[in-house]
């Protein structure tokens, strides 16, 4: 009489063998992806002006109807110009 401890071999080792084949095919395109990601976003950061430096792009925000502009007062409130 056999135990549930018993240790027996699968019965199927090819069923086996083609499912870590396929884990791994998997996890391979995985890894591949996201170092081609990785490489992409490194080669945006050198690649933009400054050379990746801490540069400040300047925005306004304007009404196109009346010209006017908004900008950032002293004590941190917006506020309208002419």
């Amino acid at each position: 009489m056999n135990s549930f401890l018993d240790e027996k071999e699968p019965e199927d080792n090819k069923a086996i063998s083609h499912m870590f084949i396929y884990a791994n095919v998997c996890l391979s395109i995985i890894s591949v992806s996201l170092l081609v990601i990785s490489v992409c976003l490194v080669m945006r950061v050198f690649s933009e002006p400054g050379n990746g430096k801490n540069s400040i792009r300047k925005i306004s925000i304007c009404d196109p109807e009346t010209n006017r502009c908004v900008k950032v007062n002293a004590g941190r409130r917006l506020e309208t110009t002419n």
